[in-house]
């Protein structure tokens, strides 16, 4: 009767005269491969920041259509990319115009006045909406840059803002028309 240990046992493989076996290549490949894809995550973990971007809009007045002067960007309404938290860090702004008046899109530098290196691309359409984007790269904790609207009538409308996880809204009138003052309202609204 054949033992039945013998009928289970699989016969041996010839042994390797010299290096490493198949079987220890079978184990080291199994944990090499593990090793590989822990040290290809974690560069993804230490890069992490703790930055929030936000947008806000400056010298706009409130829910009341008010006047300001046209005598400089710095009376002039605007909106603000601010970083709370540490790291530099770049993210696109859209600023989604929507004209008073339906024409040829107006250049970025005829209605915008942007500082700091900022860099707003020319717009795309969108139905009658006009989009301008802009990459903000900011470093350090409450960090900020800013664009103005011009004394111009190209720059008549609404403007809706999204950076980050927020958005702002205001509306201009009467920039760059004699006569008439300028105005700024926030939230946008129409004339």
């Amino acid at each position: 009767m054949t033992d039945q240990l013998d009928v289970l046992r699989a016969p041996e493989a010839p042994r390797a005269t010299g290096g490493m076996t198949r079987r220890q290549a079978a184990v080291l490949g199994a944990w090499a491969a593990p090793a590989i894809v822990l040290v290809g995550a974690t560069p993804a973990v230490s890069a992490s920041s703790t930055a929030v971007h936000s947008v806000t809009v400056v010298r706009a007045g409130g829910v009341e259509w008010s006047s300001w002067e046209p005598g400089g960007d710095g009376h002039a309404p605007g909106m603000r990319f601010i970083q709370s938290g540490t790291g530099t860090n770049t993210e696109i702004a859209t600023i989604t115009f929507t004209p008073t008046t339906l024409g040829a899109a107006p250049a970025p530098s005829t209605i915008f006045s942007a500082y700091d290196a900022l860099v707003i691309n020319p717009p795309t359409a969108s139905g009658s909406k006009l989009l301008y984007t802009v990459s903000v790269t900011l470093k350090g904790d409450k960090a900020h840059k800013g664009i103005t609207i011009k004394d111009n009538s190209a720059a008549n409308g609404s403007y809706a803002v999204s950076f980050g996880s927020t958005s702002a809204t205001f509306s201009i009138r009467g920039a760059g028309i004699n006569d008439q003052p300028n105005q700024v309202a926030t939230p946008a609204r129409s004339s």
